[in-house]
Order: C-alpha cells, then structure tokens, then sequence
C-alpha cells in the first residue's frame, strides 16, 4: 500500500498502480483539498484499478487527516471512554453513531477504508497512543471499540483495529525509535489483548494493524514481521480477516529485518509503505516474489470483508444531532 505525491494523480503514479504488486494506497492530509477533489482523485484511482483499496487515517482527535471542508472532526477517542466512566450507554450510542457519520463520510469520496479504531490501552506513560485509545480499562476498551466497529458497519464500511497485540502500554514511539515491551505473555493477553479476543468473539474483527513493537518474552521479532503473532496468535483467535502492517516507513523497524517476502510470508496481507529508501527495496523484494496467489487471498478476504456492508449505504442517515453531540464532547460539554 504505497502513497501520493499530490492532490492528483500523475502520469507516472498511474502506471505505478497498475503494477501487481501494489494493492492499495494510503492518503494523507498533502493529497486533500476538498471533497469534490477528493472524489476526483479516488475516482482516477479506480478507474486504473477498482480492486485497489484506498485507506487514510481517520480515527479522530490528533489523527485524521481530513477534518475540514466538509468532513466531521471526531473527538479524540479518550473523550469516548471519559463519557463511558460516567455514561456508559450514552458513550456507546454517541461512539456507534460517531463510527458511521466517519464512514459515510469517506465512503462518500471513495475511500475503503478509516484505519480505526485503536484497541490499545490508555496509558500516562505512552507518547504515540495517549488520547487516541478509549480506556485504560480492556473491558471498556472492548465496548466502546465494539460500538465504534459497529457504527462503520452501519456505514458500509470494514473495520482495521490497532496496534496488536497492543502498543499502548509502552512509553516510546516506534515511528521514531525501537520500542520493547518486555511483559510476559500472560499479561498482555490478558489486557491488551481482551478487546481483540472479544470484538473477534463478536465477529466484528475484520481487520488488524499490527504494533512494530517488539515483545521479546513471546519472540524476538517485532510482531509487525512475526508469524508468531501474525499466524500463532491471530490463529488461535479463529482470526480470518486482513492483516495489515504500520507504516514500515517508521523508523521504529530495523531496516536489516525488514523484507516484503518475509513479511508476507510470516502472515502479513498488506505491507503499508508511504514513502522513503524502504520502499524502494520493498518493491525490489516483491520483484522475485510469487505475489499471484497472494493478491488472490487478499481479495478473497477483502470481499468477504465488505460483502455484507454494501447494504448499509443504501439506508439514508441523519446526523446533524451527531454533529452536534460530538462538539459538545469536544468542547467538554457532555
């Protein structure tokens, strides 16, 4: 999943995504000016490819890249979980009601996919995660997760939860340096991995980004380039959706390790690279790979992902009463 230069789609990224081993892109805030241009860019995506799929993060608060000219600004997702202490089922009405106003809203302008929500633990000591996770508490994390999945349901659109097996639990960020989590296995599954254990349950896991994270009383490995955590764990959840990787472009992974067979072949189904020297010999390492069978898997799973969502975007919603109750969060009024 590579990304753009601009707010258009040039000659030469044109001929980029007609190549096989590209299987999506990911959007930033450089490549949006409004809505109209934005469906125009997302249209001259599909048109060289319809199977592409186009992602951006959109989880709200201090990461969503379009939040102006007629996007929504979603509160950060700490808010959710403060209204939960004291609120819990109007928390888990207005989250349900926030995850579809985001997805309508994308799916409006073409895009596939939020990357949200994040299953991670709140914690003071996280610099990266902070306010973007719910709760410190799996339990609420869990429900309110559930709720924000079953919202972008209602809009039609396929969820990605983030980082597993969760990266809110440790202080450094690895889009800027390695990062471990020396905790025994027991611990995080127990906590940070209760709400993926229970939105899968539910059958609403249809997707996960995993933490570049390395977790060395489980494998040496971060678990982004894991089949430990990728096939092992995911595998004993009865996991069958797409798993996608961070942004390899991080400086959290250590380019030795980094390689798109090994990646693909440890379990992963989509590698995000958005830019830099790493993808460059990303491309190069999928060059001599049997890719085929391996898109073939991805759009089986990515179509049995969407399938039953596409009715959702028929039904009409209103939510100006959404609008209005997610400022009142944000300013703290609720």
């Amino acid at each position: 999943m590579i990304s753009l230069a601009s707010t258009r789609l040039g000659e030469d990224e044109r001929a980029l995504l007609d190549d096989p081993r590209v299987g999506g892109i990911l959007l930033f805030a450089h490549n949006y000016r409004n809505r109209e241009q934005l469906f125009q860019l997302t249209d001259a995506i599909r048109a060289v490819d319809e199977h592409l799929i186009i992602a951006v993060d959109h989880e709200g608060g201090p990461v969503q890249r379009f939040q102006s000219h007629g996007f929504t600004h979603l509160p950060a997702a700490a808010l959710f979980g403060r209204l939960y202490d004291h609120d819990p089922l109007r928390a888990l009405a207005l989250v349900r009601s926030a995850g579809a106003l985001a997805a309508t809203e994308l799916r409006q302008c073409g895009i596939d996919l939020g990357l949200a929500p994040v299953l991670d633990l709140a914690a003071a000591k996280s610099r990266v995660i902070g306010r973007r996770a719910f709760h410190a508490d799996p339990v609420a994390v869990a429900a309110l997760g559930a709720a924000f999945v079953h919202g972008l349901h209602d809009g039609g659109m396929p969820a990605v939860c983030k980082h597993y097996p969760g990266h809110g639990s440790v202080a450094d960020d690895t889009h800027s340096e390695k990062v471990v989590d020396p905790r025994p296995e027991k611990q995080i599954r127990e906590n940070d991995m209760f709400p993926y254990v229970e939105l899968n349950r539910q059958g609403l896991l249809d997707a996960v980004m995993m933490a570049h994270v390395v977790y060395p009383q489980v494998d040496d490995l971060p678990a982004s380039l894991s089949s430990v955590w990728m096939q092992d764990s995911l595998g004993r959840l009865g996991f069958n959706g797409i798993i996608f990787s961070d942004d390899v472009a991080m400086k959290g992974l250590d380019r030795q390790l980094v390689s798109a067979q090994s990646m693909l072949t440890a379990g992963c189904h989509v590698i995000l690279a958005s830019a830099g020297e790493r993808l460059q010999q990303l491309w190069d390492d999928l060059a001599a790979y049997a890719i085929d069978g391996h898109r073939d898997e991805l759009k089986r799973r990515w179509n049995a992902k969407r399938h039953n969502l596409t009715a959702a975007t028929e039904r009409e919603h209103d939510f100006e009463q959404t609008k209005f109750a997610l400022r009142e969060l944000t300013e703290n009024r609720l």
